[in-house]
């Protein structure tokens, strides 16, 4: 497995879609506020792609999605149901003493 990449909310999406391309990240953690995050996966970067002049004018705050938040010792169960409460593809697994991302 490989982690997700925490990144400002004022990265470049051009930098971020590089990196992707390269193999260096399978998705992206924007930290949206004190206990609130963002998403990119490959397929919201990937749509700009085709687009050079708006793929260099985009951030990573820009298209992040709103991701729920559990803690690192939620079972499977738990990340369903946050995915399915919020109607989202991915959540962001956090320390619950810390708020950060495991491994940071």
């Amino acid at each position: 497995m490989v982690p997700p990449i925490e990144v400002s909310g004022s990265a470049k999406v051009q930098d971020l879609a590089s990196q992707l391309r390269d193999g260096g990240a399978k998705a992206f953690v924007v930290r949206e506020g004190a206990d609130e995050f963002g998403v990119l996966l490959p397929e919201h970067l990937l749509e700009f792609a085709r687009d050079e002049d708006l793929e260099k004018m985009l951030i990573a705050a820009d298209l992040a999605r709103p991701a729920p938040t559990v803690t690192e010792g939620a079972d499977v169960a738990a990340l369903v149901e946050a995915m399915r409460e919020d109607g989202t593809e991915a959540t962001v697994v956090v320390d619950a003493q810390t708020g950060s991302l495991p491994g940071w």
